[in-house]
């Protein structure tokens, strides 16, 4: 895309994106709004934050049935080589 511009000479005309948001002042790049703002109407209530700290742990496996899965892959690998085969 070029046109002549009015000495004679060719000008490249890149297309405007423009798509309609007004980012007002504050939304531009490099610009941030003097004082931080704080957003007061989130609070959590009580009851969440109990709900939080009673939640159970979640258990981790134990050795034994760490060893029961690792056998059980073992077995499982071992028939279908042998079906493979």
């Amino acid at each position: 895309m070029s046109r002549q511009a009015a000495n004679g000479k060719k000008v490249r005309e890149t297309p405007s994106l423009d798509l309609g948001l007004d980012l007002g002042p504050s939304k531009m790049p490099g610009q941030f709004p003097k004082t931080p703002v704080k957003n007061k109407e989130v609070s959590w209530p009580e009851d969440l934050k109990a709900a939080s700290k009673a939640a159970a742990p979640v258990a981790s496996p134990t050795t034994a049935e760490k060893v029961d899965g690792l056998l059980l892959w073992k077995t499982q690998v071992d028939r279908r080589l042998e079906e493979i085969d």
